[in-house]
């Protein structure tokens, strides 16, 4: 079950859905002077909270509401009519470099890099706490090599690195040891914040009370992984006819992407 929900989180993590840092084009795009109101030929890379730029938009403007498959509404109006305007998304803030991913090849890959990562967060208005960074194995162990980390790990004396390889937080993120984090594309790591990635479960129907005051063979029971607080049914019954017992546990569960500015995928290349 464990594995059901970690499989639909990270298939998430793809350099389409966290593309804020590289931004995004929108084709077709028409205003109306004194209108928050624009219209292109498809919303479907646009998200609240993304800072809008193009002919007649003034500057700082962000996405305040995507209404509709070609229709979106701005933070402030624009400042001209025009049409057959190409309009850039992006993640809010300045000063941050264009790209789809973060790429560092695993030789090169430092605590410097955590930094590097951070301060884009900063630029784009990432929240300081709650960040976290998934790394493959590799990735993650590449950081214990380093001078920064040794010279914590022997002036605290902490000696969980060496006895569980447990890296400290550093740069805001807490680092995650990640052996599933899916490799195509050259991925091999996730820097987010908790905003970054949605997950709801709910438990399925009873059945054993649909039919109240009738005898099933059988029971339904709660029970919740302490650490996520995530909950599932575990049903248990005997099956009279196949002369079996068998349980099961059972959950209902949906994932999404949240906030593109909180998510950089890690790449080799």
């Amino acid at each position: 079950m464990g594995d059901y929900m970690i499989n639909l989180v990270t298939a998430l993590i793809t350099a389409g859905n966290f593309n804020a840092f590289a931004g995004t084009s929108l084709a077709s795009g028409a205003t109306t002077s004194g209108s928050k109101t624009v219209t292109v030929t498809s919303t479907a890379n646009a998200w609240p909270g993304a800072e809008i730029t193009g002919t007649g938009i003034p500057a700082g403007t962000i996405v305040k509401e995507v209404t509709n498959g070609t229709t979106l509404q701005l933070s402030k109006a624009a400042s001209a009519t025009n049409a057959g305007l190409t309009f850039t998304l992006s993640g809010q803030g300045g000063g941050i470099t264009a790209a789809a991913t973060y790429v560092k090849a695993l030789a090169a890959w430092a605590v410097a890099d955590l930094d590097s990562l951070a301060a884009q967060f900063d630029n784009n208005n990432v929240p300081l706490d709650m960040r976290f960074a998934m790394l493959r194995p590799d990735y993650y162990r590449k950081l214990g090599s380093d001078s920064a980390v040794n010279a914590l790990m022997q002036g605290t004396g902490d000696v969980s690195y060496l006895s569980e390889r447990r890296l400290p937080k550093m740069s805001n993120f807490e680092l995650l040891n990640a052996p599933y984090m899916p490799t195509g594309s050259n991925r091999q790591g996730f820097a987010g914040h908790k905003a970054s990635l949605v997950a709801k479960t709910r438990l399925p129907m009873d059945l054993s009370t649909a039919l109240p005051g009738t005898p099933v063979p059988g029971s339904v029971a709660t029970i919740t992984d302490p650490q996520t607080g995530i909950s599932m049914a575990l049903v248990s019954y005997y099956n009279m006819q196949g002369g079996f017992a068998e349980w099961r546990p059972e959950l209902m569960a949906g994932v999404a992407v949240g906030d593109r500015r909180a998510g950089l995928v890690i790449t080799s290349a």
